[in-house]
C-alpha cells in the first residue's frame, strides 16, 4: 500500500502526517478517499476526499525502499560490526558505506541485520565444532565417498541433510559431510541449522 505525506493541513490532520488512499483501485469518479496511516489499526478514520486532479497539491508519495541499492545519501540503514553488534547508520558518500553494501553488510531493518548476524554466528559455531572434532567437511569428487549437505525441506519445513544428485556440487555454507557426521551435526545444532537455512 502506497503511503503519502500530507502537504496541507486538514481539519483532523496536519501537514507532514502520513496518509493513504483507501479507494485507489476502486475509484471510478476521480475522487480519492484519504485516511490516516496506522499499521496497528484496520479501521482508519476518513480524513478527506480529494479529486484526482488535485492530488499533487495535497499529497507527496513516499518512496518505499525495497533494496539496499535504493538507499540514498541521508537514508538510515543497519550494518554488522566486527564484534557482531547491529549498528544504525546514515548513508553518506563514504568508501565505508559503499564497501558495506558491496560486501552484503548493509540492511534495511534491524530485524534483517539481527537475522544475518545469527546466521553468520551459527555458521561459525558449526565450523568451529568441525575443526575441534576433526570432522572433514570438504567436498569429495570421487563417487565412492558420498557427501551429504544440509538444506531446508519445504515439505516438512525442517532442516534435513541430502546427498547431491548427478554429481552436482550444491552450495553449502557449512560444507559437506559423511552420513555419520551429518547425523551428529543435525542432532547437536538443530537451532543453528534452522537459523542458517530458514
Amino acid at each position: 500500500m502506497k503511503k503519502y505525506k500530507l502537504l496541507k493541513d486538514l481539519p483532523r490532520a496536519k501537514a507532514g502526517e502520513i496518509v493513504i488512499i483507501t479507494n485507489a483501485h476502486s475509484n471510478t469518479a476521480g475522487i480519492l478517499k484519504i485516511n490516516k496511516w496506522n499499521e496497528d489499526e484496520t479501521q482508519r478514520p476518513r480524513l478527506a476526499f480529494i479529486h484526482t486532479k488535485n492530488v499533487d497539491e495535497w499529497l507527496e508519495e513516499i518512496k518505499e525502499t525495497k533494496s539496499v541499492w535504493d538507499l540514498c545519501i541521508g537514508d538510515n540503514f543497519y550494518f554488522l560490526s566486527s564484534q557482531g553488534d547491529v549498528v544504525e547508520c546514515v548513508l553518506t558518500d563514504s568508501c565505508t558505506d559503499s564497501a558495506s553494501r558491496l560486501n552484503g553488510n548493509t540492511f534495511l531493518t534491524i530485524e534483517e541485520a539481527e537475522k544475518e548476524r545469527d546466521r553468520r554466528q551459527a555458521i561459525a559455531k558449526i565450523l568451529k565444532y568441525c575443526y575441534e572434532n576433526n570432522i572433514d567437511n570438504s567436498w569429495k569428487e570421487n563417487d565412492y565417498e558420498v557427501r551429504y549437505y544440509f538444506c531446508l525441506s519445504l515439505e516438512e519445513e525442517k532442516v534435513e541433510f541430502f546427498y547431491p544428485r548427478d554429481d552436482q556440487k550444491p552450495y553449502s555454507p557449512i560444507g559437506y559431510f559423511s552420513w555419520n557426521d551429518a547425523k551428529k551435526i543435525l542432532k547437536t545444532f538443530p537451532k543453528e541449522l534452522k537459523s542458517i537455512y530458514s
